[in-house]
Formats: C-alpha cells, structure tokens, sequence
C-alpha cells in the first residue's frame, strides 16, 4: 500500500516534471518561430475563405511598405495591382491545389508596383472543406527588372546595330560577310541584305593590302581603333573611313571573326581641304585686312600675330608689336577695366564695345572692339577685330552739342510704336512739357492735325522715301495749337528710327498771312504799286500798273521805270527824288509818262524807302494813281479862265 501510494507519487511529479519540460520548450519553440516569423526575408500570408487577410508577417513592410496592421483584417485585393493576375492564380490553385513560383505584380502603400513571386497551397478543414490560403511572397522586383533591362538592352543592342548611322558588320577572317546594318549597305551601295552573302568583303577595299594589315593588327592587339583606309563601293564611289573592330577567337585563341564597324569621313576629307584652303584664303583676309587686327594670348595678353593695318595705324613694328602685351597700348587708368573685362568675358563671339587705345606717338584713340576665342598654336587666344572711332566719336559729339544748343526741336522716334525715345530741350521749351513727361508719349499725343491712320499713312510713307517735310500742327501742354516744320529722316540700321527737326513757324505763318492780306491788298488796289530793287530795277508791280502802262508783267520786271518816261521831266527832278529816298523820306510828286502804246497820261506818285530789323533800305516801294482826267479839266477849267479874262478885256 505504501509502496504503490509513493509510486503514484513519484509517477504523478514525473508527469509534472516532463510537462514543464514540454511547455518550456513549447515558450521556447514559440519564440524561436515567432522570431523567425517576424525576420523572415519572405512574407508569410494566410487568408480566410472570404478572401480577407487573417495573417501576414512584418516583412511585408520591407516589400509593400505596409505595416502588418495595416492589412490584417483586409481583403487581399487591397495590395493587388492586377486583380486578373489573382484570379488565374485561383485558377491554377483549384485545379492543382498548390501553386509555386507564380508571378504577380503587388500595389505597394506609396502606388509603385513590385514583382513577387507566390506560393500557396489550401488550408486543409473538416470534411474537405478549404478553410483560405496559406502561402508566402518572395521580392523577385529587382531580379524581374534586371531581366526587363537586360531584354530591354538587348533589343536596344540590336536596334542599335541596325540603325547605327556607322556601317556595322560581322565578318570571316576570310572575309565573307555573316552580318551588316542598313548603313553598311547604303553607304557600300547594296540594295539588300542578300546581296552582301558571299560576298568577300577584301573587294571594297581600294587596297587589298590594308584588309591584310587590319587582320594583322587584330590577330596581335586583339582589336583596331580609328584606322584609316579607302573603300570602293559596288558602284565605284571612292569612300575615305575610319575602322574599329574586334577580334572574335576561338579554341586555341584562334581569330574566327571580326566585328566593327565603318565610319564615313569623306565628308569631313573633303571639309579639310576645304580648310586648308580656307586657312590660307582666312591668312590673307588677315594679313592683307584693311582693318587693325592681332592675336592675343589669353594669359599672358601677349600679342601672338597682327597684320599690316595695325602696323600701320599704330606706329609700331611688327617686331614691336610681338614684344607688347594689351597693356601696353591702353592709359594706364584703363588697365584695371581691361583686365576685368578679359576675365568676365566667356562667350566665343564678344562685342567688347568701345574702349581707348594709345599709339606710339602718344596719340589716344576710340576703337569699337570685336573678338572671338581661338586656338592659336594650340593657346587659347582672342582674334581682335578694331575699327577706329575717333571721328566719328568727335562728330557724334559736335551733332549731340547741335542737337542740344539748336533753337529747333529734335526728336528720336520709334519708327514701329512711334514713342519718342529723345526730344532735347529746344523741344520741350515750344511744347511746354518737360522731357520726362514727353519719353512716356507718342507722336499722337502731340499732333494736332493728322488722323490716326493719317500718321500712320505718313510713316509708311517716310518709311518708303527714307525722309520727308511737311508742315503739321502741334497741340502744346496749355492747348495752344503752333504751327510746325518738320524734317523727318528714317534710320532703318539697329531699331528702325525716325530723326526729327521741328521748327516752330508759327509766327513766320502769322506774318505770311498777313503778307498774303496785304499781297492781296496791293494786288487788287486801284493804285498803281511798284516795288524796285536798290538799283530802281521793278520787282514787283501790280494788276493795277499793268492795267494802266499797258505792259505785261513779264515786260516789266527787272526794267527800270524810266521805261514810263515821256522825257519831259527834267534831270534836275530826277535827282532830287532820289536824293530824298536815300535819305530814307518819302518823296511826292508827278509823272508824266507814257504807256506802251505811246499814249501819255499823268500820275500823282508817292515813293518811299522799305527798311528791314536793322533799318537798312533794302527796296522802294512807288503808289501812283492816274491823274489824267484831272490833268485835263484841270487844264481845261485854267482855259476857260484863261477865255474869261481874254474877254473881259475885250469888254471893258
């Protein structure tokens, strides 16, 4: 009884001993899973028969970007990027019941998609029953890319081959061609493929001996880089190349085949003598330029060449000149801005603008500066170009001081906007706005007389002519309208400009019509009017003389007005009168003249000296009215006085 009681004992904590045993090395096993579990390079996955994700290990993340959270509980489609791709692997999975090495393509959480490979098989239920799937996921995306690259470059490989712009080809140490691209069969003058087989290829070959150097060379470097042959095409054209190739060995390094490819340079042949020529013809244009040019080094500025017109125009030698730098024709005061100048200038072409050069003897020049960068000698260098400005710098400066110091107005008008650019100050005195406020108006602003398209007319039209004047009105900052004389000259050079001149003519048209008034006046006075020259010669004579002497304009002017003496008045007279004007009075007085047609008729004259702004006589002006009828009852009443004393005399 004892016995068997510690017995039962004894078997009852052995159970108990082997049980914490199990369960221990159950925590173990649980950890050691479920740290395989959580590291697993794979993503372990299991799915419900509702498609819904009920398990999936943290790998997922390093996959798909996914938390595992983020999925479980999920439908499966959540990170499917092509929900046919899941549907066939269902497929294949209800017809095999396990499926490996599927490739799928999965969503991941920031939109790009991976390539997985998949494996599952069923979860296994009561009475077989599939309770979802259990399976893994592989990351095959950077293999499954590298092999999309490498298709992608092999089909690169040979789209390149074929469309090469060199003439690629593979050939037989013997020369028969195995393969060729487009351009070999362009540039060699076959029509297809199928004419190059059997072709030996030593037949294009100007000189079979270069093919036989060539194989030479592969068979002892492995390969040649930019060899240079000539090749006779299928029709005879003489093509200059270029050839890189590479040996294909095979057992025993014996060379096979050689793959290159050919490199057409006749157009660059025929573009180097082109340039030889060139290169002298460009030696000559240099040398013999009417125009100042050198070479300069662009790091020390030592003059590298210069040609005959610098020589000239300068002072120095030639060997004078290659002794120099640039420094030593500028003003010391101009060095710092040249060499500023040379160390931001970076463009091939540089228009430097204008600058100041000194001559030997010590003159200081303006010179208008071009350059361009050139390899001189294998040195980097500058080719100079100078134009001498100094003249026109000086007259440029005498037009700007006539344009500022002119009574006129000047404009610079946009010929395309018509904005005025410049107006000086001559300008703005005869409008009354300041040159501020007339560099933000157009020509519209201030005409007074044109229409819109009338201006715009009038510009073609200058546009046309290349100048014109005209008489317009502008309207000026108080309303006033003044009358305008403008001279418009159209610079087509740079941007299309007008240079304008503009007088105001207001008063000289003020005085015109008031000389047109008179002039009318005098015209249809009914008095005789002359006007003479200093020497008496008539310059101007009315309707009324005409109508009077009987003469014709054309008659009288220029003649003198003794052509109206009848000889009866007396020298003596004459000379008073002309003492009298020349003392600046006016003389009055009687003619008895005679008309064209010899009939002699009486004028009651008035003749007075005209004096110009500094009271000079400069003409005389004679009024005269005929006085004939008056002469003659003047003359007949003395008669009849003359009868009635007669007769008193005989009555008494």
């Amino acid at each position: 009884g004892l016995a068997s009681a510690i017995e039962q004992v004894l078997e009852k904590k052995r159970f108990q001993h082997e049980r914490d045993e199990a369960l221990e090395a159950l925590k173990i096993s649980e950890i050691k899973f479920r740290h395989l579990f959580e590291n697993m390079q794979d993503v372990y996955f299991q799915i419900n028969e509702q498609e819904i994700i009920t398990e999936i290990s943290p790998s997922i993340i390093r996959i798909a970007g996914y938390h595992r959270d983020d999925l479980i509980g999920q439908p499966v489609t959540t990170f499917y990027y092509d929900l046919n791709e899941w549907e066939t692997m269902l497929g294949v999975l209800a017809q095999k019941g396990e499926v490996w090495d599927f490739e799928v393509r999965l969503k991941t959480k920031s939109g790009e998609v991976k390539y997985v490979s998949l494996n599952a098989h069923w979860i296994p239920g009561e009475l077989n029953k599939q309770l979802g799937i259990e399976g893994s996921l592989r990351d095959i995306d950077d293999r499954k890319r590298i092999g999309e690259d490498l298709l992608k470059s092999r089909n690169n490989l040979e789209e390149y081959f074929e469309n090469d712009i060199s003439a690629d080809y593979v050939v037989s140490v013997s020369g028969e061609i195995f393969s060729c691209n487009k351009t070999f069969l362009s540039l060699f003058d076959f029509e297809k493929k199928s004419d190059t087989e059997k072709f030996d290829i030593s037949g294009l070959y100007k000189n079979p001996e270069d093919r036989k150097q060539i194989i030479r060379l592969i068979k002892k470097q492995g390969k040649i880089e930019n060899y240079e042959v000539e090749f006779i095409s299928k029709e005879g054209k003489i093509i200059h190349a270029l050839i890189n190739a590479i040996g294909i060995f095979g057992k025993e390094n014996k060379l096979e085949k050689i793959r290159g490819y050919v490199v057409d340079i006749s157009e660059q042949k025929n573009i180097e003598k082109e340039l030889i020529k060139s290169e002298e013809k460009y030696r000559l244009l240099f040398a013999n330029n009417p125009e100042p040019m050198w070479i300069y080094d662009l790091e020390t500025l030592a003059f590298l060449e210069v040609n005959q017109a610098a020589v000239n125009h300068y002072g120095y030698s030639k060997e004078e000149f290659l002794s120099m730098t640039l420094k030593d024709i500028r003003p010391a005061e101009d060095i710092p801005a040249l060499l500023e100048d040379i160390k931001n200038t970076r463009s091939d072409l540089n228009l430097a603008g204008e600058w100041r050069h000194l001559k030997k003897n010590g003159e200081i020049i303006d010179v208008e500066i071009t350059s361009h960068s050139i390899l001189y000698n294998d040195r980097k260098a500058r080719h100079i170009l100078i134009n001498d400005i100094t003249e026109r710098k000086r007259a440029q400066f005498e037009y700007q001081t006539m344009i500022k110091t002119s009574k006129d107005g000047f404009w610079i008008v946009d010929a395309i906007t018509g904005k005025l650019i410049d107006v000086n100050q001559a300008y703005c005195k005869m409008i009354g706005f300041s040159r501020e406020e007339l560099l933000q108006m157009t020509i519209r602003d201030v005409e007074a007389v044109e229409s819109q398209e009338e201006t715009r007319q009038h510009i073609e039209l200058i546009i046309e002519k290349g100048f014109d004047s005209f008489e317009t009105k502008h309207k000026t900052k108080s309303g006033k309208i003044i009358d305008i004389e403008a001279s418009a000259t159209y610079i087509s050079s740079g941007t299309p400009q007008f240079f304008v001149f503009l007088k105001d003519i207001s008063e000289r048209k003020r005085a015109e019509n008031e000389i047109s008034k008179l002039s009318h006046s005098v015209e249809q006075s009914p008095a005789s009017v002359i006007v003479t020259d200093l020497n008496g010669n008539m310059e101007y004579v009315n309707q009324k003389t005409l109508e009077i002497s009987g003469y014709t304009k054309n008659e009288l002017i220029g003649k003198n007005p003794r052509i109206f003496s009848s000889g009866e008045k007396p020298k003596e007279e004459y000379e008073q009168l002309w003492a009298t004007i020349l003392s600046g009075k006016e003389w009055h007085g009687e003619f008895h003249n005679k008309k064209k047609n010899g009939e002699l008729f009486w004028e009651s004259a008035s003749i007075s000296p005209i004096f110009n702004e500094k009271h000079e006589i400069i003409n005389y002006v004679a009024v005269k009215e005929d006085i004939t009828e008056r002469k003659r009852l003047e003359d007949a009443q003395k008669l009849m006085l003359e009868i009635s004393e007669l007769a008193a005399k005989n009555v008494t």
